[in-house]
């Protein structure tokens, strides 16, 4: 049996220190950020779904996959899931955070059992609920999900890092300027939206709307860094030619 488990052992590709850590409960690597991932494109859809088709930078089908919707249940029915639903119908309290502020710095939680109904709730103007339950924002009462989950907002030091997927993002220096437009105020509108009026405000195309939004010192920053990349293969190939 020695010579056996001896035998396994120098076989296995996990140390003694990796199990032990495992059994433990320990996690197996560290690390000073938390991931979330981020599939961009069920937002632009959104936003392309809500937009006059003369301003739509993309035909249905040109390179945004319809959103995947999963089904669940709130208060004894049947309703859909859709991360694109638990931003559109934010609460009123963060209704001016951006998409990849909310993303990063928010949770959907499921709300204490002694919440109140929905009926007895207190709802604002524009069907918004103003109440908090045991720290949790409540939806919009729009919201398929509204009776049985809210919004919990994440201490800053705990922010998500968002992991685009889904497809590479549009370019600034290349393709359709319409496109990069749509998609980067999509997600970096300091104001942030609901429905495509909202980015377009009174603009007669979506890099009018770009050129005028006031970005923060952040979402610049950002969407410098998201063309590094590009430019890096692009020397690349340069230099190989």
């Amino acid at each position: 049996i020695t010579k056996f488990i001896n035998a396994l052992s120098a076989a296995s590709e996990t140390g003694g220190p990796a199990a032990s850590a495992h059994l433990l409960g320990q996690p197996d690597h560290y690390t000073d950020h938390f991931f979330k991932t981020f599939f961009w494109k069920s937002y632009v859809r959104r936003i392309c779904d809500s937009t006059p088709a003369p301003l739509r930078p993309l035909a249905d089908g040109d390179n945004v996959h319809a959103e995947t919707v999963m089904l669940g249940s709130s208060a004894g029915r049947i309703v859909p899931m859709s991360k694109v639903d638990d931003y559109v119908y934010r609460p009123q309290s963060i209704a001016t955070m951006s998409l990849y502020n909310f993303l990063r710095g928010s949770d959907v939680k499921l709300l204490p059992k002694n919440t109140v109904t929905e009926n007895s709730d207190v709802v604002a103007d524009n069907g918004t609920s103003t109440l908090k339950s045991g720290g949790i924002l409540r939806f919009n009462s729009n919201h398929p999900r509204f009776a049985t989950h809210g919004i919990a907002k994440r201490a800053l030091a705990d922010w998500w890092t968002l992991n685009f997927a889904g497809g590479v993002l549009p370019r600034p220096d290349r393709g359709d300027r319409e496109e990069y437009c749509q998609t980067m105020l999509t997600i970096f509108a300091p104001s942030g939206w609901r429905v495509a009026s909202d980015l377009l405000l009174s603009a007669e195309s979506w890099s009018a709307a770009f050129d005028s939004c006031e970005f923060d010192a952040d979402a610049l920053r950002m969407m410098a860094n998201m063309n590094v990349l590009y430019e890096c293969q692009d020397a690349r190939d340069d230099f190989s030619a």
